[in-house]
């Protein structure tokens, strides 16, 4: 019972860090930046352990925002952040993250670049933790 609780709690912890952490790099784009276009957002949610995250998609191919991970566990922790993104014109969006640890392993392979559903309504994947992941890239 207290290992389930102790579990909980530190889910509840990788939560709240996340969100600080997004909404920080969220706050410091928009305080900073000559108001660049916005061409799309999309956001990223494991539905067990894993990361989440989003933000804009920029007209140049930048990608502003970032997220958090955190799987094992909480073995293995750290950060995303998205370096481009290309529209494929095919339903699809390649978008580009790094991801940094700051304990035990990276979620994938740094740098990473994927190709996601973009119909703008959000649609389940397999994730990189071996779960799903919920998934929602809205083209302007």
């Amino acid at each position: 019972m207290l290992r389930a609780k102790k579990g909980e709690m530190m889910r509840k912890i990788a939560l709240i860090a996340g969100a600080v952490a997004l909404s920080a790099g969220l706050i410091t784009s928009v305080a900073f930046a000559s108001s660049p276009v916005v061409a799309g957002s999309y956001t990223i949610t494991d539905l067990g352990q894993g990361g989440r995250g989003g933000g804009p998609l920029y007209a140049d191919g930048s990608i502003g925002g970032g997220g958090s991970f955190s799987y094992g566990n909480g073995q293995n922790v750290g950060s995303i952040q998205g370096t481009s993104w290309t529209n494929n014109n095919d339903g699809t969006a390649t978008l580009c993250f790094t991801d940094t640890a700051t304990k035990g392993e990276l979620l994938f392979p740094s740098p990473s670049c994927f190709v996601l559903p973009a119909s703008g309504t959000p649609v389940v994947i397999p994730s990189a933790t071996g779960g799903e992941t919920l998934v929602r890239i809205n083209l302007e």
